[in-house]
C-alpha cells in the first residue's frame, strides 16, 4: 500500500513547507511498546510497510502477532516543530484509504513536564493517528522532540505503530462493572496470579481452572470477552493481508 506512493513522496518531500500546525494532544492514551529489530516474531501485516522519513537512523521494529502490531522507531534530526515529518506521513497514507483520526488543525506540541522544569525549549510530544476504514486498521504516531545542548540541528524520536482497531466497550463495560461493585482489585490480583515471568498471561492455566470449574465467573467472562477480541484480531489480519 505504501509502496505505490513512496516515489511520489520523495518528489513531494523536497517541496513541503512548514505551515503552522495547532494539536490536541493525546500522548497519553498512546503506550507504544518497541522491542529490538531481531524480534523473533513475524510480522502479522507484511503488506503494509511503515515508512521512515529520509534521514531516519537508529531504526527498530518489532511485531507481535498474538495482538497483530507492527511497531517502527527511529530518530530524525530536523528543527522544531518537525512539521515535515508529519507532513511526509500525512503524504505518504493520502490516496491508500487512510484517513485522519481527527482534524489536522487540532494536532499540537505539547510539554513532558508539569512547567516546574525551567529550561527553554521542553521536551515536547506529538501524538496523531489515521484510520483505514476498510481494512479496520489504525496506524499511530508519536513524535518526542529532546532539544540538543550543542547549537545544530535537534533530534525527533518518530515511533509509529499499525494495529487494529478495535470496539473496547465491553471490555470496558465489564472492568466498570468490577470497579463499581468492588470487585475490581481481587479480580486483578487473581488475574495476575496467571502471568508468566514476562507478564503475558498464561491461557493454559486459565483454560485448566476453568475447566476445573475453579476459575469464578468474572475470569470465564473475561477471557471469553478476550477471545473474542482475538478473534477480531485474527480477522481483521486476514482480511488486510488478502486485500490486493
Amino acid at each position: 500500500m505504501f509502496e505505490s506512493n513512496r516515489r511520489a513522496i520523495e518528489v513531494d518531500q523536497m517541496n513541503i513547507k512548514s505551515r503552522p500546525i495547532f494539536y490536541v494532544i493525546l500522548a497519553a492514551c498512546f503506550h507504544l511498546a518497541v522491542g529490538n529489530a531481531d524480534s523473533s516474531e513475524a510480522d502479522p501485516l507484511p503488506r503494509i510497510v511503515l515508512p521512515v522519513y529520509q534521514g531516519g537512523y537508529d531504526i527498530e521494529n518489532s511485531f507481535s502477532r498474538l495482538q497483530g502490531t507492527k511497531s517502527l522507531i527511529y530518530r530524525v534530526q530536523t528543527n522544531y516543530p518537525a512539521a515535515e515529518v508529519v507532513e511526509f506521513y500525512d503524504v505518504a497514507l493520502n490516496g491508500g484509504g487512510w484517513k485522519p483520526s481527527f482534524e489536522i488543525c487540532q494536532r499540537h506540541w505539547a510539554s513532558l513536564d508539569d512547567g516546574s522544569i525551567k529550561k527553554n525549549p521542553q521536551a515536547r510530544q506529538l501524538f496523531t493517528s489515521w484510520e483505514h476504514p476498510q481494512l479496520g486498521l489504525q496506524i499511530s504516531l508519536l513524535l518526542e522532540y529532546k532539544p540538543t545542548s550543542t547549537k545544530g540541528r535537534d533530534e525527533v524520536i518518530v515511533q509509529c505503530r499499525l494495529q487494529p482497531k478495535l470496539d473496547n466497550s465491553k471490555h470496558d463495560k465489564f472492568m466498570g462493572r468490577l470497579k463499581v461493585s468492588g470487585q475490581y482489585r481481587e479480580f486483578n490480583q487473581k488475574l495476575n496470579t496467571y502471568r508468566d515471568p514476562d507478564g503475558e498471561l498464561n491461557s493454559t492455566r486459565i483454560t485448566r481452572d476453568i475447566r476445573n470449574k475453579t476459575a469464578g465467573e468474572n475470569l470465564i467472562e473475561y477471557m471469553q470477552i478476550k477471545d473474542e477480541m482475538k478473534q477480531k484480531i485474527d480477522d481483521i489480519i486476514r482480511r488486510a493481508n488478502e486485500t490486493r
